[in-house]
């Protein structure tokens, strides 16, 4: 019964392996044709936003009211640069906000709170039921893996540029 099922097993993944074979030649060639087209096509573009943007640079003065302006799909001239915050030393920053601004400690330090899940594993089921918490047992798990861990990687690999392709 098993050697019969795992026959089956074998030849369907036979089957997907050599169709992803297949897959990842014609992907290949195609890549050979067209990564240098793309690349080519791409510092085009790139040379040609640079340029654009060399000219706003240069003329501030034509976007002064409107601050940009739109042409064929490319809105292109001066807008806010949005700001982040950074903190070197988290630390003295907290130590900072609690001596300079005590009234405002509960909107500016987040203090987070988490559950230790090695302490709940240690719990009874009943006390781990009284806090909500469910305790997975362990033990014995059917399984079936593919032992030729090169093929599953080529499969694997092929199946992820197939759905990558798909999109």
């Amino acid at each position: 019964m098993f050697d019969k099922l795992a026959k089956t097993l074998f030849n369907a993944h036979r089957e997907l392996k050599e169709k992803a074979d297949r897959f990842n030649t014609a992907h290949m060639k195609l890549l050979v044709h067209y990564v240098p087209l793309l690349k080519r096509a791409a510092k085009k573009r790139a040379d040609a936003e640079a340029a654009l943007l060399k000219e706003v640079k240069a003329h501030p003065e034509a976007f002064d009211k409107p601050r940009s302006q739109k042409l064929l799909g490319w809105k292109y001239g001066f807008q806010k640069k949005t700001g982040k915050v950074e903190v070197p030393d988290e630390e003295k920053t907290i130590k900072l906000i609690k001596k300079h601004l005590p009234k405002l400690v509960s909107q500016l330090i987040i203090k987070k709170e988490a559950v230790s899940k090695d302490a709940v594993a240690k719990l009874t089921v009943e006390q781990a039921k009284k806090i909500s918490v469910n305790v997975v047992e362990d033990g014995d798990v059917a399984f079936a893996k593919l032992i030729d861990t090169q093929a599953a990687k080529i499969v694997k690999q092929a199946l992820k540029n197939a759905e990558v392709s798909a999109r």
